[in-house]
């Protein structure tokens, strides 16, 4: 566009004529297109016109124009004059000859530059958050194109994106088969989708995804509430981070496949496929933009066996995740396919352990049974025009337009933070969905039943956690060290704290792990859990997992472990941890006013100081700044915010609450937590490890670090053995 508008202004550049010229010229230009001198004589040569072509020769351009004239019959004296004209203009036809010449390999060279462009075809893209959202649309009777709303909600139409380097059009059509394109009959119908979504709900979505799942799928209620809500999720997969994955274990018949078929239609553009191999992922995910759908994957056995599929699979929880690969097509180029999106995957059986234990750590595991359903989605999928099927089909049609609008409506939406009382990767694998549901506080019922649900998740994930291997080693240090501390044998007085003797270890692993004795192998034992069990494995496990160090004892001779408590103490966070997610709710901060003689109290709603009588001695005694607060531990859960029947009475637990939201207050919780540990020491000391640990679950667990700063930079703590390790209170001898 910018190229043919700079060409038109340029077509016709006006010659000057001198005195003589005018009495029998016209006009005179030079067309720059045709390259041509035009001589526009007037009455005394019956308005001929002289056309005469232009090149670099100059002298040549002369010679060719006076044989022109002289065929039209131009009198030698005019001749000469046209001649001179001609001569007087020549800087300024050159100069236009040569900006012309220059315009026009610029044109070609930009549109050579366009046709070079990579072309691609794309589902949605957003410019990685640059550009609004566009999305790969089928309008019946219409070319395919690119949907995006404007802020006010109204459809635009864009037939194709120009970037640096490509050309992007939307990769759908009326023929596309797999992923399900977003088909619309009209304008007028998506138009009416776009409105009937901006009057949907987080909580009227999930209710009726839910209850089309329940029609074609017999499952335990968790799994149906999960899945249900994970359809909604993969619509917005892109806004968050992290993902999980959904891994169905059954027989022939226990209705997994039928869970995947739902999730083709219902989820967001799912590629659903059968022993996939790593390529066919590589193609639908691309290189040019995360989330360009979901994968369904049947029969997905090899998920622990095929290398290159486990690079995907390890590293598409997350985004930012890609596979690198040269290409060698046209020469040696490098490029990086993406691997981030939400995925499913049916088998029959489960591989073994250490090879899927990658994937299985990235998901939650649904073990299927055979039951009967009121519906075979199969039979609804191709109805052959029956009544009653093709009801349901329309249905399954119907709710995929309104998600798709749902997306469209709700993308550029702002999802807060939110904090929960599980860590590390249970909190990887729920905070997604406990933010979507919770973000619009407009499904309270639906967001409760997934938090419950998750938590079951959750809990079975903590029973593998408790019942591997690595747990069980790290209860057996636990067992010896409080046998020790009731009992200490003669030999394990020169012992630092968490030391011991390998017979003892081994002697112990073997005892929890029931295990017993091989023929002929005394350096093992067999378990019926563990299989066989070698004492250099479990020394191994022990250097590997629990950072152990190997001593010898001088004298005996003895060779043992030795284990430091700070890694222990961190182990401890991994192996327990809460059996049900709660949303920790924000809280308002309350300041502790100082009195006048510098001491920091807490006041109730009655204005009095809660527990005032129980601490009094204790803070004399211990000479401590902070009211010694011996708090519930309580964490609020959405329902206790959101219902206001259930919020405790004001001032029923002493001050613990904000009085106007009824909330637990975190820094009261916190100070509660460290005064008592402080006071435990004459010297008022504790450990930040130790504190941390008392807080999981309360509300103060999340702002541990931020709580803990901030009283080392009020001075009212300062750190003695390193920072964040070993504190003591200021005051405190």
């Amino acid at each position: 566009m910018i190229n043919s508008k700079i060409t038109a202004s340029l077509d016709e550049a006006t010659l000057e004529l001198s005195d003589k010229a005018r009495e029998i010229v016209t006009s005179c230009v030079y067309n720059t297109r045709t390259k041509h001198i035009v001589y526009l004589l007037n009455h005394k040569y019956d308005k001929k016109t002289i056309t005469s072509p232009i090149g670099k020769d100059w002298s040549k351009n002369i010679k060719i124009l006076e044989e022109q004239l002289k065929r039209k019959k131009i009198d030698k004296d005019d001749v000469t004059i046209l001649l001179d004209n001609i001569d007087n203009n020549s800087n300024k036809i050159i100069s236009v000859y040569l900006n012309t010449q220059k315009e026009l390999a610029e044109k070609d060279a930009g549109e050579d530059n366009q046709s070079r462009k990579q072309k691609e075809f794309i589902r949605k893209y957003t410019g990685n958050g640059t550009l609004p959202l566009h999305e790969s649309i089928v309008i019946v009777g219409l070319p395919s194109t690119f949907l995006r709303l404007t802020d006010g909600y109204k459809p635009q139409y864009v037939s194709e994106i120009e970037t640096t380097n490509k050309i992007l059009y939307p990769n759908d059509t009326i023929d596309t088969q797999n992923p399900l394109p977003y088909v619309f009959e009209s304008i007028q119908e998506l138009e009416h989708y776009l409105a009937i979504a901006n009057t949907e709900t987080f909580e009227t979505l999930y209710d009726t995804v839910e209850s089309i799942f329940r029609k074609y799928v017999n499952a335990e209620d968790h799994y149906i509430t999960v899945l249900s809500a994970d359809i909604i999720y993969s619509c917005f997969q892109d806004k968050f981070g992290i993902t999980h994955y959904n891994v169905f274990i059954g027989d022939n018949g226990s209705g997994k496949n039928s869970a995947l078929l739902v999730f083709k239609f219902l989820g967001y553009r799912v590629f659903y496929i059968v022993s996939a191999s790593a390529p066919n992922y590589f193609t639908f995910l691309g290189d040019v933009e995360e989330c360009q759908g979901s994968t369904a994957e049947d029969e997905a056995e090899d998920i622990g066996y095929d290398k290159e599929k486990k690079k995907i699979l390890k590293s598409g929880y997350c985004s930012g995740g890609t596979v690198p690969k040269v290409d060698l097509s046209f020469g040696r180029t490098q490029d990086s396919y993406l691997t981030y999106c939400h995925k499913w995957f049916a088998m029959e059986e489960q591989p073994d352990y250490k090879t899927i234990k990658g994937v299985l750590d990235r998901a939650f595991v649904y073990n299927f049974v055979i039951g009967k359903v009121p519906h075979n989605i199969k039979d609804v999928l191709r109805n052959s025009g029956d009544p009653k099927f093709k009801q349901l089909h329309d249905e399954l049609i119907h709710i995929r337009k309104l998600l798709f609008a749902f997306r469209m409506v709700h993308y550029n939406d702002t999802i807060p933070d939110i904090k929960l009382n599980v860590i590390h990767r249970n909190e990887e694998l729920t905070k997604p969905l406990l933010r979507l549901f919770s973000y619009r506080n407009d499904a309270p019922k639906a967001l409760e039943k997934i938090r419950l649900a998750l938590s079951k998740f959750v809990l079975g994930r903590n029973e593998s956690k408790k019942n591997s291997i690595e747990s069980k080693l790290y209860e057996v240090v636990k067992k010896l060290q409080e046998g020790r501390d009731s009992k200490l044998l003669p030999e394990e007085k020169e012992l630092e704290p968490y030391t011991f003797f390998n017979e003892d270890i081994f002697a112990q692993v073997k005892a929890l792990m029931d295990g017993k004795p091989i023929p002929g192998k005394d350096q093992s034992f067999y378990s019926t859990e563990y299989g066989a069990v070698s004492h250099k494995q479990i020394t191994g496990l022990y250097k590997s997992k629990l950072k152990a160090e190997s001593f010898r004892q001088a004298g005996s001779g003895k060779r043992g472990l030795q284990f430091k408590k700070e890694w222990l103490d961190r182990l401890k966070l991994q192996y327990e941890v809460p059996n049900e997610i709660e949303i920790v709710t924000d809280v308002t901060d309350v300041t502790h006013s100082s009195s006048e003689e510098g001491g920091q109290n807490t006041q109730n709603n009655d204005g009095n100081y809660p527990h005032d009588e129980e601490n009094k001695n204790t803070n004399d005694k211990n000479n401590c700044k902070k009211e010694s607060l011996i708090l519930p531990e309580c964490v609020t859960n959405v329902t206790s915010v959101t219902d206001g029947d259930d919020r405790p009475e004001a001032g029923s637990i002493g001050g613990d609450y904000d009085d106007d939201k009824q909330r637990p207050n975190k820094k009261i919780i916190f100070w509660s937590r460290l005064t008592e540990l402080a006071r435990r020491n004459n010297n008022g000391t504790f450990k930040g490890v130790e504190l941390q640990e008392s807080l999981i679950s309360t509300s103060a667990y999340a702002d541990y670090v931020f709580l803990i700063k901030e009283a080392v930079d009020n001075r009212e703590i300062e750190a003695v053995e390193g920072q964040y390790d070993t504190f003591r209170m200021v005051g405190s001898k």
